[in-house]
């Protein structure tokens, strides 16, 4: 069950966003949305499939830190398996034209069979929405602006930034 608490308005204007994006994307990685309704003290909830996993960022702390069975479960290959996972919910979800915009390990789950959830879609909007509000702009216009949005961290950095989370290493 995930509520929406804060300012009434934002909250529910929030949840509503949230709502309608994940109701409407289909991807065995994307948690599916059983209910949504209200509180007794009036905060917007919705109730999401329950899953079962460690985050992304748990096991790379183990990895970092040595941990010999951790390395055991989660070999280089295992790691790029899970990074093309990832990939794949981005392709699908970029192709229902919406657009995560929080990617990081600690919205990525990794169930005990090994397959990837992608989580927490609160910041996730709709390229309709980016097409209306960069109109009228160069393609090197809207990087910059959609960089400083997080836009292309969405896009670029997913790859880029999990893949170093995952292999421990640098990106040249």
């Amino acid at each position: 069950v995930k509520t929406f608490k804060g300012e009434r308005e934002k909250a529910t204007r929030a949840y509503e966003d949230e709502t309608r994006l994940v109701g409407r994307l289909d991807h065995p990685a994307i948690p599916t949305v059983y209910d949504v309704g209200v509180s007794d003290d009036g905060h917007p909830f919705m109730v999401m499939k329950l899953l079962q996993g460690e985050s992304l960022y748990e096991i790379i702390t183990r990895l970092a830190a040595g941990d010999e069975d951790t390395h055991r479960r989660y070999s280089f290959i295992r790691r790029v398996e899970l990074l093309i996972q990832l990939l794949r919910v981005l392709m699908k979800v970029h192709g229902d034209g919406v657009i995560h915009r929080d990617i990081k390990p600690e919205n990525i789950l990794v169930s005990p069979e090994g397959v990837l959830s992608l989580l927490d879609w609160g910041c996730a909007i709709e390229l309709s929405a980016v097409s209306k509000r960069f109109a009228g702009q160069t393609v090197l216009d809207n990087i910059s602006l959609k960089f400083g949005e997080g836009l292309v961290t969405a896009v670029v950095g997913a790859s880029g930034c999990s893949r170093h989370a995952l292999t421990g290493g640098c990106i040249d």
